[in-house]
């Protein structure tokens, strides 16, 4: 297999004492299996040293598959801090970590675990904090909308009372309307029917 960076030979050199990972010797990356990544990200990388590149030995990138020649693509997923450049193939799914870009994956992944470690209070006071500020925001809501609700349900005439109407008409467009009921009225609305 011929290294998708220099092109030179891929000699193979297990990450985690357990797969069968390459790497290149002219330029220092590594082409690994998706689950390699997984155990990186984990902490589980075996010491390896870094290669320092020879630029005279590059013979030209061919950014494909060392495998079956399948163009790699870049990975823009959460799972590649954004100072790392790894590339995969669609076809067999391998990773290339060109140069020392295991390294710096290894150590994003480190950064990110001693971070969550210092700030894993923090985050699950948070997590309690939210849904209980949540549910008091909806039980006061709540209880507000059933307080306005029964206030305005005021009504002017009950169904049980006794209302007597007597209307005169005048003439001309004037007209009297009477009333009379044995409940107490603090107000009275009036239309007109095709109003």
């Amino acid at each position: 297999m011929k290294c998708p960076d220099c092109g030179q030979n891929l000699i193979e050199t297990p990450v985690t004492n357990i797969d069968k990972s390459y790497r290149c010797e002219n330029c220092g990356g590594f082409w690994v299996e998706a689950w390699v990544v997984n155990r990186v990200a984990e902490g589980q990388m075996r010491e390896l040293p870094e290669v320092k590149p020879n630029p005279a030995k590059y013979m030209g990138k061919s950014h494909q598959c060392p495998v079956d020649n399948t163009p790699l693509f870049g990975d823009n997923s959460e799972q590649i801090p954004p100072e790392v450049v790894a590339v995969k193939c669609s076809h067999c799914g391998w990773w290339w970590f060109g140069a020392d870009n295991l390294f710096k994956f290894k150590r994003a992944y480190e950064a990110k675990v001693n971070y969550l470690k210092w700030w894993k209070g923090r985050r699950e006071v948070t997590m309690l904090a939210l849904p209980a500020i949540l549910m008091l925001v909806m039980v006061v809501g709540l209880t507000g909308a059933i307080i306005n609700l029964k206030n305005r349900q005021s009504v002017g005439v009950t169904a049980s009372a006794v209302v007597e109407f007597k209307s005169d008409y005048k003439g001309g467009g004037k007209e009297t309307v009477r009333f009379r009921t044995d409940k107490d009225l603090s107000w009275v609305s009036f239309r007109k029917l095709t109003d």
